[in-house]
């Protein structure tokens, strides 16, 4: 199905935290207008800058963890 397909609609990501794990879960959210192509390149920049960070928290963690350990033995 896409754009010309009289049954399309305009749907965008909704994300939505998942609070037991501590993720996000995302689906596709029906929108009543177009989709402005701005905001959803501007959100997929935040998001990869947002993994970004996450992961070099978690490599930082691993580090400080493994110094520790060192420092206890």
């Amino acid at each position: 199905m896409n754009a010309q397909t009289e049954e399309f609609k305009t749907s965008a990501p909704a994300l939505v935290s998942a609070a037991p794990t501590g993720g996000v879960a995302v689906f596709a959210q029906e929108v009543d207008g177009p989709v402005n192509l701005f905001q959803e390149a501007a959100g997929l920049i935040t998001a990869s800058v947002q993994y970004e960070a996450a992961a070099s928290l978690i490599r930082t963690d691993e580090e400080l963890s493994k110094i520790l350990l060192d420092i206890a033995s």
